[in-house]
């Protein structure tokens, strides 16, 4: 009988060893101007969570209720008066509520929080039940767009809860 020899360690045709056949080899893509060669699809995806497949990464539920308030904010602004309206009303007379609060929204649609807040804040102090609580439900709707990291948000939450107090 006549013996045979097993093939030698990783040279298998199925072990996956060095001289394994391969197809042919594709050319490397050429290097950008700086002479870096072009980012590869899975380093795209890396670094960008949902880049190689089209979708966004998944936003956190506070900038999505942030996000939310600002557009019940825009919302709400588009139907009340001019801003030069209201602040001709407030010099007219500055205890009237309803202006005040209007002037408050405009604001925050145009992204001026902090004039914003002060006036929310002022209402309240003035009016806390202005509205069943509107000026601190408006606040609280605030905090919750700016996010807790914000600067302004710790000032005027402890604002509010001195004002509550």
């Amino acid at each position: 009988m006549a013996e045979t020899t097993p093939p030698a360690r990783g040279r298998g045709p199925r072990s996956g060893g060095r001289n394994r056949q391969r197809g042919p080899r594709k050319a490397s893509p050429a290097p950008d101007a700086a002479g870096q060669p072009p980012a590869t699809a899975s380093a795209q995806h890396r670094a960008e969570p949902g880049a190689a497949s089209g979708q966004r990464p998944a936003a956190s539920p506070g900038a999505l209720a942030g996000a939310k308030a600002q557009l019940t904010f825009l919302r709400q602004a588009a139907s009340l008066p001019e801003v030069a309206d209201l602040k001709t009303r407030l010099a007219q007379n500055p205890q009237d509520d309803e202006a005040a609060y209007q002037l408050s929204i405009q604001q925050l649609a145009r992204q001026q929080y902090e004039a914003a807040l002060d006036g929310l804040l002022k209402l309240f102090q003035r009016n806390r039940g202005y509205e069943n609580g509107l000026p601190q439900k408006a606040m609280l709707q605030v905090f919750e767009l700016l996010g807790g990291d914000h600067p302004l948000v710790g000032v005027y939450r402890r604002k509010l809860s001195a004002a509550m107090f």
